[in-house]
């Protein structure tokens, strides 16, 4: 099948994908979930690599870690399932 990406496209591309995806996993499949992670998080953890190349050079936070932060607090406020 077709592999979705975060790559912006017309109304049923790869967007439509990922939420079609979404929508599965809030049906309570959790191999949709498995699959919009493999295309989400990546892209996820460029963004965040990109944040903290902008941040003071002394910084710790790595961009896994800022990512599984966001992960974490989107989880305690019932964002998440």
């Amino acid at each position: 099948g077709i592999v979705p990406t975060m790559e912006p496209e017309g109304r049923d591309g790869p967007s439509t994908d990922i939420t079609r995806l979404l929508d599965r996993w809030g049906q309570g499949d959790h191999d949709a979930l498995d699959a919009a992670s493999a295309v989400v998080y990546p892209e996820l953890r460029r963004i965040a690599d990109a944040y903290l190349r902008r941040e003071r050079a002394d910084h710790t936070l790595q961009p896994t870690a800022l990512v599984h932060e966001a992960y974490l607090r989107l989880q305690a406020a019932g964002h998440l399932r």
